[in-house]
């Protein structure tokens, strides 16, 4: 009787060690190098991106430079709805811009306002180029202190970007 009491109490253990440790994130780097043309590569990494469950849908420019990609959005709530469209943009495209390497043009579209930017203006505005990360933490530090800082953030979209 006691040996069962152990044997249950070991295999309760590993259970909670186990199965509480799973880790269910994407590495987002697992598409680095990627192309416009990857269907397949390019909807994955948008289904881990900011607002994904409000993607409608995702359509590939490819026929002809500059090589782009246009994001469709609906139904995002926010208490500031305007904010939160800006956040996706600049998170969703330092992404895309990063791992996509010829992606060179975005078009994000929500329910009443669409974005349009370039690889270019992202990178000037964030005064480094984004093929230069590696690795998705030092990609995320950038975002989080970015997106951190409003007045960086109406400055992207009030002098660098045409909206």
């Amino acid at each position: 009787m006691k040996q069962i009491k152990i044997k249950l109490l070991l295999l309760l253990l590993i259970v909670i060690l186990f199965g509480c440790s799973s880790n269910d994130q994407v590495d987002l780097f697992e598409w680095d190098g990627s192309f416009v043309g990857d269907n397949s590569a390019v909807i994955n990494l948008a289904n881990q991106l900011m607002h994904h469950d409000k993607m409608e849908s995702v359509a590939l420019q490819t026929t002809k430079e500059p090589y782009g990609i246009q994001l469709v959005y609906s139904n995002i709530e926010a208490n500031q709805l305007e904010d939160e469209y800006r956040k996706t943009v600049l998170y969703n495209a330092t992404y895309i811009f990063t791992l996509i390497d010829n992606a060179e043009l975005l078009t994000f579209q929500f329910d009443e306002k669409t974005y349009t930017l370039e690889k270019t203006e992202l990178e000037k505005w964030y005064g480094q180029d984004l093929d230069s990360f590696e690795e998705e933490e030092a990609l995320h530090q950038l975002l989080e202190s970015t997106l951190a800082n409003e007045e960086k953030i109406i400055d992207f979209f009030e002098n660098s970007l045409h909206e």
